[in-house]
């Protein structure tokens, strides 16, 4: 007699074989688990860095300061108090100092000391001399959000077209590492060679007009220079004994501001003051009622002003004061009132931790074609040379465009810290390991009897890109005197990242465009004046508001803004630098995925779904570019549709799984 079958039931009742079943429903059970976790790394993949950076993480991280650009004839530290008494000389004119003397600090400069705001400028520059430095080499590329502030000053506006090189008219060339290998230029879709494209156009006038697609490359030192030049055709006289009389013509373009009923103080030009190597060491009130913040420096030297606007970059000395808790004891608690805002926000990216040095080559330097042919190369055009090294110590040169035929071409290295190159401080050393790495180049030939450079290069200690991190507060105003005294951070000073996304010096000067149609009161996208709520008042522009509302109208502003940017840097293209490591190239692989799904979603859907963030950043179907929040509100809706679908999918596999059970029972 047969023992009969032992069974067992599944979580639905139904009986199952006890051996064959088990087989069956472990089968099943792994295919389940494969399948779903494909589909969580393909569909809802993003950087394993979620989470906010740690003190200890940060502290092995150094950021370069910026670098100064100013004039040839600075002023020296025993000239800076009588100087600043000079602009304080006119005591119906407001006095602002703007700490920082980068690229976004001269730009604010330049703003409010042109109408409709017309402050009197001091500019503090931490660094002592004003010299190129090959190490930082590279270059700013100005797009849209960037150039809507250098377009309200036609004289900016035609320098930058003078030093740079539009994007359009600049064709990519991939250099292979085999020298067998023919030279050609990219042609992939969105970058095949444009020769004849320009983005620009000129009014009746002659002035400079830019697009919704213009895109600049210019040097870093030349866009300081430039706008350094700009600021110094407001300075002051340097003679005491004469009365200073205030500029009469305005930088600024009549359109790109509204007057408050014509009023002499609003269409007046207030001075600029540069001085460098002024390192400030604390921020206080000038006196018992607040009327004034006094900004002083470690040589001694003080300044006073109404509005203080920080713009020192990444390691910021006012957002540092801003962020120390007060003291019982102290009269200038109220600069204090916030500093829990203040505290920097830091996050992980892939890209964190990148190193960057700078090659110099020579100007139109040969390269060799297949044929054994040389190819002489031009200053506009971008060169993307690769190495034959391959894994952890595979290497590529990137050569921007500059506009200038004679100017020496920074080739930018990225590579991570521990990459062979970092552990080389020998020049000959260094140049046999370029020989090896880069065949197709006669280094020989490329840099004759250039020992010094090899040098230079080897000892250099290069530049460390970042983490992405964001203050949540940029303002505070003084509580007896908030309609005139206040303090405000602008640039890397409240918000700084990789330069993987091109977005550093163009989301500083959005800043300051913001800064600035909020003390106009008008409308922060546009730029048009507020509508009024009288039909006379909709005939002339509205009263500009009092200094605490446009401060708190740019927190409310730029909070979500550098919230949303921080997360765009984070996610938007981290891995183009091709970084080595494993997980580099495995995070590679998936970002490409999770953007050409995107893409194929966004064109299966007519648009309904977005593209993936990088791309929306740079959207040129709108009028002007989209905001930051915006770009990640659209792309985070596209995320949960993913995600949506992952779960659907994983459902339907578990349904198939027990019908197919049931099936077999």
């Amino acid at each position: 007699m047969k023992r009969p079958r032992r069974e067992s039931s599944n979580q639905d009742g139904n009986l199952l074989p006890s051996s064959s079943s088990s087989s069956l429903s472990s089968s099943w059970t792994l295919l389940h688990l494969l399948l779903g976790m494909l589909l969580l790394l393909l569909l809802l993949w993003t950087p394993p860095f979620s989470s906010p950076v740690g003190v200890h993480a940060w502290s092995t991280l150094k950021f370069t300061p910026r670098s100064p650009f100013s004039p040839s004839s600075s002023s020296s530290s025993s000239s800076s108090s009588s100087s600043s008494s000079l602009l304080s000389s006119h005591p119906d004119v407001r006095q602002c100092v703007v700490v920082g003397g980068g690229p976004v600090g001269l730009a604010a400069a330049l703003t409010l000391s042109n109408p409709p705001h017309s402050y009197n400028v001091t500019v503090l520059e931490q660094q002592s001399q004003s010299k190129f430095d090959p190490t930082r080499a590279y270059l700013y590329n100005l797009n849209p959000r960037g150039l809507e502030w250098v377009q309200q000053f036609p004289w900016v506006a035609q320098r930058v077209i003078d030093y740079g090189v539009e994007a359009a008219q600049s064709p990519i060339w991939v250099v292979p590492a085999q020298p067998k290998k023919p030279l050609q230029p990219l042609t992939m879709i969105g970058v095949a060679p444009r020769n004849n494209v320009t983005t620009i156009r000129r009014d009746e006038n002659h002035r400079v007009l830019f697009n919704r697609t213009s895109s600049i490359w210019v040097p870093r030192h030349q866009m300081g220079k430039l706008l350094m030049e700009a600021c110094q055709r407001q300075a002051p006289p340097s003679s005491l004994d004469v009365e200073p009389e205030r500029p009469m013509e305005s930088q600024r373009a009549a359109d790109s501001y509204s007057i408050d009923g014509g009023t002499a103080t609003s269409t007046s030009v207030g001075f600029i003051q540069v001085y460098d190597g002024k390192q400030v060491v604390n921020i206080s009130t000038h006196d018992d009622d607040d009327e004034t913040i006094q900004i002083t420096c470690q040589d001694g030297s003080m300044y006073h002003a109404t509005l203080l606007v920080g713009a020192d970059g990444i390691d910021s000395t006012v957002r540092t004061m801003l962020a120390t808790p007060p003291s019982e004891e102290s009269s200038s608690s109220w600069l204090q009132s916030r500093h829990k805002a203040f505290r920097v926000r830091r996050y992980r990216s892939p890209s964190a931790g990148v190193k960057l040095k700078c090659l110099q080559f020579p100007p139109n330097f040969t390269l060799r074609n297949d044929d054994g042919s040389p190819l002489v190369t031009t200053s506009t055009t971008t060169y993307v040379i690769r190495s034959v090294n391959k894994g952890r110590q595979r290497l590529s040169l990137g050569l921007l465009p500059v506009q200038d035929p004679t100017s020496i071409r920074p080739a930018n290295i990225n590579t991570r810290y521990n990459h062979k190159l970092w552990s080389i401080y020998d020049g000959p050393m260094m140049k046999r390991f370029f020989q090896k790495s880069f065949p197709r180049i006669d280094w020989d030939e490329l840099m004759a009897d250039n020992g010094e450079e090899w040098d230079r290069f080897a000892k250099a200690k290069g530049t460390t890109f970042p983490w992405p991190q964001y203050t949540p507060g940029s303002v505070v105003t003084s509580p007896h005197h908030p309609d005139r005294v206040g303090v405000v951070l602008v640039g890397d000073a409240c918000h700084a990242f990789p330069p993987d996304i091109g977005q550093g010096i163009n989301a500083g000067l959005n800043d300051v465009v913001t800064l600035d149609r909020c003390l106009q009161g008008c409308d922060i996208e546009t730029g048009t004046p507020l509508s009024q709520s009288s039909e006379d008042d909709r005939r002339r522009p509205p009263p500009p508001p009092a200094l605490f509302q446009a401060l708190e109208r740019y927190q409310d502003n730029r909070g979500p803004e550098h919230r949303a940017l921080i997360r765009l840097a984070r996610f938007g293209m981290p891995y183009q630098y091709r970084q080595s490591w494993y997980r580099d190239r495995v995070g590679a692989f998936l970002w490409q995925v999770n953007a050409a799904l995107r893409i194929v979603l966004h064109r299966v859907t007519g648009g309904r779904l977005a593209q993936p963030a990088i791309v929306l950043c740079g959207q040129t179907q709108t009028p002007r570019p989209l905001p930051y929040r915006t770009v990640m509100q659209r792309a985070d809706r596209t995320t949960w549709f993913l995600r949506a679908m992952a779960v659907a999918m994983l459902l339907g596999v578990t349904a198939l799984q027990r019908i197919l059970v049931g099936t077999s029972c």
